[in-house]
């Protein structure tokens, strides 16, 4: 491009606008500019009521319902003993109505424990939400990366933390009873758009 630019003799015309598109064309599914989009939401389209309420977990309560959230997600669920012990041992978490994220600090680093969003409610933003309130406690208790495996065989997964700017640093053959897990890292302060 910059060996075109110069090549072309300068001028000092200003050029014209450049209209990709008529002022009165339709888009994609014969709705005008302005309409609101009947596609179905997604992570990249987010709904109208995709504002979450996420709360901080309080580690004193009953962590039956985290532990009924997680059985909802996975096979190999945390029972609320275990989600217990690990509060007790600084873990904190933060949740809503349909899923939780479990943090824990340590040494400068934050590591993400367990996001678990129920099925139903997945696509719409509440685990980034989620990942956003983990993320942010863990700067602010110091934590200069975050760290979490993921199954190396979870598309959507894998695709929300990319987006959220974690990259791999490693892989932990047969981690999960499913298969291969790869590490992820995300340097803080994070910067989100």
């Amino acid at each position: 491009m910059a060996r075109l630019a110069a090549q072309s003799p300068a001028t000092h015309d200003t050029p014209g606008p450049l209209y990709l598109r008529a002022p009165d064309a339709k888009l994609p599914g014969g709705r005008s500019i302005g309409q609101p989009s009947k596609a179905k939401a997604s992570a990249v389209r987010p709904s109208d009521n995709c504002l979450h309420k996420i709360a901080r977990f309080d580690a004193a309560t009953d962590t039956a319902p985290l532990a009924a959230l997680h059985a909802a997600c996975f096979a190999d669920a945390w029972d609320a003993t275990a989600i217990t012990r690990l509060l007790a041992t600084g873990a904190f978490a933060h949740q809503s109505q349909n899923g939780f994220v479990l943090t824990r600090v340590a040494g400068g680093e934050a590591e993400i424990l367990t996001l678990a969003v129920v099925p139903q409610a997945r696509g719409r933003g509440l685990g980034r939400a989620l990942l956003h309130a983990a993320i942010a406690q863990s700067e602010a208790l110091g934590a200069e990366a975050v760290f979490l495996e993921v199954g190396a065989d979870n598309p959507h997964a894998l695709a929300l933390y990319a987006g959220l700017g974690f990259a791999k640093v490693g892989l932990r053959k047969a981690y999960y009873t499913s298969g291969d897990a790869l590490v992820l890292r995300l340097p803080l302060p994070a910067k989100f758009a």
